[in-house]
C-alpha cells in the first residue's frame, strides 16, 4: 500500500472511516497512481524468487526486505501488490487473505517516493 492506514487516520480527517474500507481507497488510489503514471515504483535491487506454499512465500535466498514494505508479485497466479506483514528469514506472509500455491514467483520491492504518498490523500 502507498501509505499505511495509522498514517492515513493519524493525518487526516478520514480517522472514522471503517478500517475495510479505508483499505479499499488505498487500494484504488495506488492502482490509479500505478496506471496514471505507468510506474510500477519497483526497486529492482531487491528482487527475488522463490515459491508459494501453503500461503507463504519461500524465497530462495535470505532477502534484504522488512516487515512493512511492499513488494510485488509476478510470473505467478498471485500478481499484484501486497504490503509484508511477517518475515522470518526467507519466508514471507503478506497481507493477502491467501494465496494460491505457485512453484516460481519473482518478488519484487516496491517503493513510493514521498511526494507520491503525500499526494494520495
Amino acid at each position: 500500500m502507498i501509505i499505511d492506514i495509522e498514517t492515513v487516520k493519524k493525518e487526516t480527517e478520514l480517522a472514522n472511516i471503517n478500517e475495510e474500507r479505508l483499505k479499499r481507497k488505498l487500494k484504488a488510489i495506488e492502482k490509479s497512481i500505478r496506471k496514471y503514471t505507468n510506474n510500477n515504483f519497483m526497486d529492482l535491487k531487491f528482487r527475488y524468487w522463490g515459491e508459494i506454499k501453503g500461503n507463504q512465500i519461500i524465497l530462495n535466498s535470505k532477502p534484504l526486505l522488512l516487515a512493512k514494505d511492499n513488494i510485488q508479485l509476478s510470473h505467478c497466479f498471485n500478481n499484484g501488490v501486497y504490503t509484508i506483514e511477517t518475515i522470518d528469514d526467507n519466508k514471507i506472509t503478506v497481507d493477502a487473505e491467501s494465496l494460491l500455491d505457485c512453484g516460481q514467483v519473482m518478488v519484487t520491492k516496491v517503493v513510493y517516493p514521498e511526494d507520491v504518498q503525500e499526494r494520495c490523500y
